[in-house]
């Protein structure tokens, strides 16, 4: 009905309620096994019909609640005792976030073509694994050229393709997490982490004996999926005598436990974007994302667009005989039949539900460095994994997930208003 309006007026943001609607249908496509999750967690204290009876229609009036919540006065609050990022740190970040956007490329020859472009050749590929299997992730791996023959290191470049869509996502944070180094991991990526270790073990330390160094000092970096396999691949690494690691993921999901977590800071860096939901996804959070929509009284807000949808109509199907008492008929009967039977539903919901909420047991790894937009720009501090123990339900959520939409144009953004400079590229540095 919203969008009808919206086309007889030929004007508002008809794509952003596109946007939404594609929320919504995501959502509800993984619904069963949310149900299925909260079933076997709270199933004992919940009714089967409760957890059964959500309406997703909901989701969409929570995520204007939390725009109108978490907005950048709330954001600034969240972050006003973090430590901030330096901007050189910003331009090695958008370094390795260009070679992580190689990695998605489709044939080996691209991958080496901009491996040697976006580097100034400054890297040499060796192996890349151009197909995606299940907890076989793509990725490619490069050696630095013109290394001093005096160093006791080689330098080792590893990038791992996130390969999944942010619906796969949503699966994928639902699987079951397992026990791993006196803590939790997310079991299907810590398999995929697991494989990049198997699979190079051998072949690095090849490369190692025949530089002749005394060890591989190699980098990691991914997105997605492939940031926390890296993560997971690092971790593994980190525990040969002859290797150093270094780990940038950029948007890692949620893969290991709160003591695990810290206890990689000193060698993993977790990029976040703003409202990136992939981060915060879990089968816990999304858990309790489905318990916060169905403690939510939405009513208020629907009647609003009813009423405004109807008065649109009216005004522009007034020649049919519609006038402004027919909308205030219609309108008395949306609220009786709100009052009658959607009302009483959600006071029910939220007296079952109230304080019954999942603790989340997954985190980003690492050192974690959240981008978000202040209200002028963008600004970014370090932050605990813990900053990231529920979803926040933004129309950005999705965007801020993805390379060219989200981190790229974050990065820029923060280095333009800090250099009073709208032309500014990232490119221009490199040439200079």
């Amino acid at each position: 009905m919203i969008q009808t309006a919206q086309i007889y007026q030929k004007q508002g943001d008809v794509q952003e309620t596109k946007s939404t609607l594609e929320l919504l249908q995501l959502f509800k496509s993984k619904q069963a096994e949310v149900q299925s999750h909260i079933s076997n967690t709270l199933g004992q204290s919940l009714p089967l019909e409760l957890i059964q009876g959500f309406d997703p229609a909901s989701i969409i009036y929570y995520l204007e609640k939390q725009d109108e919540t978490k907005n950048p006065s709330w954001k600034r609050r969240k972050h006003r005792f973090r430590k901030g990022v330096d901007t050189d740190v910003v331009r090695d970040l958008n370094q390795a976030l260009h070679l992580a956007n190689i990695s998605y490329l489709d044939s080996v020859e691209q991958v080496k073509s901009q491996l040697g472009l976006w580097t100034k050749n400054e890297w040499e590929l060796v192996y890349a694994q151009m197909e995606s299997l299940p907890e076989q992730p793509s990725h490619f791996l490069a050696i630095k050229k013109g290394q001093s023959r005096w160093s006791s290191q080689l330098e080792v470049l590893m990038v791992v393709r996130g390969t999944k869509t942010v619906p796969d996502m949503l699966t994928d944070a639902l699987l079951d997490d397992e026990d791993y180094r006196d803590g939790k991991a997310h079991a299907g990526i810590l398999r995929s982490g697991k494989y990049l270790v198997e699979k190079h073990e051998g072949l690095l330390e090849h490369l190692r004996e025949l530089a002749k160094k005394k060890k591989i000092k190699l980098t990691l970096i991914g997105h997605s999926l492939g940031a926390g396999a890296a993560s997971i691949a690092g971790m593994e690494f980190r525990e040969k005598d002859n290797i150093e690691v270094q780990v940038i993921g950029f948007g890692c999901p949620a893969i290991l436990s709160q003591e695990l977590s810290e206890s990689t800071k000193e060698y993993i860096t977790t990029v976040i974007g703003d409202d990136d939901v992939v981060p915060r996804l879990s089968a816990e959070t999304i858990a309790n994302l489905y318990l916060d929509l169905m403690d939510y009284d939405w009513t208020s807000y629907a009647y609003r667009d009813i009423e405004d949808a109807l008065m649109e109509v009216q005004k522009n199907l007034g020649f049919f005989g519609i006038d402004k008492k027919d909308v205030k008929s219609l309108l008395r009967i949306v609220d009786k039949a709100m009052n009658k039977y959607v009302k009483p539903n959600t006071r029910k919901n939220q007296k079952l539900i109230r304080g019954k909420r999942l603790e989340p047991i997954l985190f980003p790894p690492g050192n974690c460095v959240h981008f978000y937009r202040d209200g002028v720009s963008v600004s970014g501090s370090y932050v605990p994994c813990t900053f990231f123990n529920e979803i926040d339900v933004k129309r950005t959520m999705v965007n801020d997930h993805l390379i060219s939409l989200g981190y790229r144009k974050i990065f820029l953004e923060l280095m333009r208003n800090y250099m009073q400079d709208d032309h500014f590229s990232f490119e221009d540095i490199e040439e200079n």
